[in-house]
């Protein structure tokens, strides 16, 4: 089981806006990709037309979806990014607090040290 760090879930989510603005461009003028070899017009035309207004419709819920995930990564990066930080905060307190200890057990300080209190439990998928 891997877990992706910060920088793994914004590049993610920069995939994720690709893909979501590569689909609405897709669905803007799909019939523009068709070429000359693509049957366009007569009787064909109104089914041709009706499949292009779905997959305009489809490409923007489609999109949306791809934003959707864009946006969940970029909130999972600032959660990975602030746990870190605070890890790295805790990991300094702590060695202050290691240095007061050994002060405190050499008799060069009357002050009995505190522990500093761990951050919180990062959540399952976030990789520090």
């Amino acid at each position: 089981f891997v877990v992706p760090t910060a920088s793994e879930f914004m590049a993610a989510a920069r995939r994720y806006e690709e893909a979501a603005q590569a689909l609405r461009r897709a669905g803007r003028r799909p019939e523009a990709s068709f070429g000359s070899r693509v049957m366009w017009g007569g009787r064909f035309s109104a089914d041709v037309g009706d499949f292009v207004a779905e997959l305009r419709s489809r490409s923007g819920v489609d999109a949306a979806g791809f934003e959707s995930l864009a946006a969940e990564c970029r909130r999972r990066a600032g959660v990975v990014e602030q746990a870190s930080s605070d890890w790295d905060s805790y990991d300094a307190e702590f060695a202050s607090y290691e240095r007061q200890v050994e002060a405190y057990n050499n008799g060069d300080s009357d002050v009995e040290p505190t522990a500093p209190s761990q951050p919180a439990s990062s959540p399952v998928w976030a990789e520090l």
